[in-house]
């Protein structure tokens, strides 16, 4: 699949996002930055990403139509106060072969940033190139994959568990929203996740078992029922069609290559 369709050119893509967000809390701007990353055939995945808003941005035009891919992350990016827009802080992030994407935030991060460093290996610490509450979740999971014989699903629960205890022990007030997307090209988890279960998460859609297909005016993705050949997740629907699906608050997603889904509450 060519990744400009989604990103780019479909009725609510992520450039249309960028600037006209329809569930974002906060507002309709995700105007700090985009990124690209895909996998094909080199198991290392590759990325490409900008500093300037997405629906003002000629290269995302001119790039994505060339990105084709059985695996791909897209992202538009609102920074958090202090987490300038640079490449540095752009998602997707790469590393050790794998993508990560967040959407939300760690609450009152600069106290919680010192309890995450110590708790992580010194390889993934020093490898950290930007200032972001979500690389350095990133560095986290990362540090906890070995420890959990390179289970992504048992790794994301354990920062479930630790996200929440560290903001218990330091008396952190506000919530932390943990929308988290991780994949090496095989495996894929999300999360739909709040700290605070009695106020709204950051939304997510799942559109499963599905066609794409942009042979009429515009672009769609059709469920027949028979069973389809993708599988897209995305903070808000890409396109008008009546196939998008809300995740619950606190569900973790896990997807095969088979494109089997295995739904975990958290």
């Amino acid at each position: 699949m060519a990744a400009d369709g989604l990103l780019v050119r479909s009725r609510y893509s992520l450039r249309v996002q960028s600037r006209a967000s329809r569930f974002k809390i906060t507002g309709p701007f995700n105007e700090d930055g985009y990124g690209v990353g895909w996998f094909n055939d080199d198991p290392a995945p590759r990325t490409f990403v900008g500093t300037e808003p997405a629906w003002d941005s000629t290269e995302l035009q001119r790039v994505t139509p060339a990105i084709r891919s059985g695996c791909w992350f897209g992202h538009v990016r609102a920074a958090s106060p202090g987490m300038e827009a640079s490449c540095e802080n752009a998602h997707p992030f790469s590393r050790r072969g794998i993508l990560w994407m967040h959407n939300g935030l760690v609450a009152d991060f600069w106290r919680m940033r010192e309890r995450m460093l110590q708790y992580m290996d010194e390889t993934e610490r020093e490898a950290i190139r930007g200032n972001t509450d979500s690389e350095v979740c990133f560095a986290l999971f990362l540090s906890l994959l070995p420890r959990y014989d390179g289970n992504p699903v048992r790794t994301m629960r354990k920062l479930f568990d630790l996200i929440p205890q560290w903001q218990h022990d330091l008396a952190v007030g506000g919530p932390s929203y943990l929308n988290f997307a991780a994949t090496n090209g095989n495996w894929m988890v999300l999360s739909r996740y709040v700290t605070d279960r009695d106020i709204p998460s950051v939304s997510l859609f799942i559109a499963e078992d599905v066609y794409y297909d942009e042979t009429g005016a515009s672009i769609h993705l059709m469920n027949d029922g028979d069973g389809g050949s993708c599988v897209i997740v995305a903070s808000e629907p890409l396109t008008e069609d009546t196939c998008w699906k809300e995740i619950p608050p606190q569900t973790l997603l896990s997807i095969e290559p088979s494109l089997e889904i295995e739904r975990i509450a958290l």
